[in-house]
């Protein structure tokens, strides 16, 4: 009995290695246009991450140093610069998660900065490197918007969403759009970005959760000092950190809403069952949009298993800030488009033609700022992609599929996988052996008998 149960034990580690193999194995896939930036990270330290992820960048763009460089000069003068540093990023680098820090400081100790902040020099200081981290919050006209279906409305069963991000650009931006995958022992994080920007706008894991920011700005003085907003985080630091920790919508809330923020802002989430809309308005309580919640006069919804979000709030107990007309016209071109029923539930190729609607110039879903427009598909994690050219967005734009070298999905890690499953292979060769001797005994006895 004891020799069966070390062979059990044996097959049962050499499971574990062959499940271990296979999470380290990953598909090889068609290298697309937009580059990707694969880190291996299980195991590493943030150093070593940052350091990799620099040096495949600086290889991969020599001179993006220039290239942010000219950005920055042409998107901000340098007395904007000067005061988003001092009064936004220099005093928030201290409440920055360690670990962000550490990989940063590394990745751009790869790079060559100098000393001096002088945009348009044709170089990189250290500080216009922190600025570009924290860019897509910084920004206030950058702006986002997304249409999801969910339930009887999908045609795969499960929710897909739609995505769009815009904002100001120029040639060197648009040239230095990637995506940044880490993999991590249990998990891997997609970064839909720029070269060598950690913080997360846009991206998934490959549990399939999703996550976007969409800011949601509001006009009215805070009771937030500015003490209370150096420990404030960015919320694109804390969307990275919640794809490296959350497998679900929920989970993903929970990490989030016990935060204070230095923006008021929406996060667009969904996964492999829901859509939710978490609501953050800068100095007050996070709160959840379902689909089915009360709405706002302004924004009229009628329209079951179907969400949208652009940047305003839509929840009745948060403040009104849908004063830009804009947010209103999408807000109802998205509604005169949200036709589906579970009579004619939309396909993921549905949400794309919304997704890159401008029939309606003043309506428009995909606006002439658009630099970024995608569809997701958590449960299969078929992303649909559409980044624009440096030349700028043509007449007809194209949102085409990405392949991703992702591991295969699982709700349970292996470990876990391999001791329920073979916990259960354990328990029912046991109970075969003791019937089996039982059967022998009474065989026995029969013989006894006899």
């Amino acid at each position: 009995m004891r020799g069966f149960v070390g062979y059990l034990c044996g097959g049962l580690l050499g499971i574990v290695a062959g499940l271990s193999q296979a999470q380290t194995q990953l598909p090889k896939v068609d290298e697309p246009e937009i580059p990707i930036f694969s880190i291996s990270a299980a195991d590493r330290s943030p150093s070593d991450i940052g350091s990799e992820l620099g040096r495949l960048v600086k290889e991969r763009f020599p001179d993006l140093e220039q290239r942010y460089d000219a950005y920055l000069h042409e998107a901000m003068g340098q007395a904007q610069f000067a005061e988003l540093l001092e009064k936004q990023v220099l005093p928030s680098l201290n409440s920055l998660d360690l670990p962000f820090q550490q990989e940063v400081v590394a990745m751009v100790k790869t790079w060559q900065l100098v000393a001096e902040d002088q945009l348009g020099d044709g170089q990189l200081s250290v500080h216009e490197a922190w600025v570009l981290q924290f860019l897509p919050e910084l920004q206030t006209d950058n702006t986002a918007s997304g249409f999801a279906v969910l339930g009887n409305i999908s045609t795969v069963s499960g929710p897909i969403v739609g995505r769009n991000w815009a904002q100001f650009s120029n040639e060197k931006l648009r040239s230095l759009a990637a995506i940044t995958l880490y993999h991590y022992e249990y998990e891997t994080v997609v970064n839909l970005g720029f070269a060598g920007t950690i913080s997360v706008f846009s991206g998934f894991n490959h549990q399939g959760l999703f996550a976007g920011y969409v800011a949601a700005p509001v006009n009215y003085s805070t009771h937030v000092d500015e003490v209370s907003m150096a420990a404030s985080h960015w919320a694109i630091v804390q969307l990275r950190t919640v794809l490296q920790q959350a497998k679900s919508v929920r989970e993903a809330v929970a990490l989030l809403s016990d935060q204070s923020y230095r923006s008021s802002h929406n996060v667009w989430l969904a996964d492999g069952k829901t859509v939710q809309v978490l609501e953050q308005p800068i100095g007050a309580q996070s709160r959840v949009r379902e689909v089915n919640s009360p709405l706002r006069t302004e924004l009229l919804w009628d329209k079951p298993d179907q969400m949208a979000v652009v940047n305003c709030f839509g929840l009745q107990e948060n403040p009104a800030n849908c004063y830009d007309s804009y947010n209103v016209l999408r807000w109802q071109r998205f509604r005169e488009l949200a036709h589906f029923s579970d009579k004619q539930p939309a396909s993921p190729h549905d949400i794309i033609k919304i997704m890159l609607d401008r029939q309606q110039q003043e309506q428009a879903i995909f606006e002439t700022r658009t630099m970024q427009a995608m569809v997701f598909v958590p449960m299969s994690r078929d992303l649909y992609l559409y980044t624009v050219p440096t030349t700028g967005n043509p007449d007809e734009v194209v949102m085409r599929p990405i392949a991703l070298p992702l591991p295969n999905v699982s709700q349970l890690s292996g470990l876990t996988i391999v001791f329920g499953f073979g916990g259960m292979f354990v328990i029912w060769m046991l109970g075969f052996v003791y019937l089996d001797r039982r059967l022998l005994r009474k065989l026995d006895m029969q013989r006894n008998l006899g």
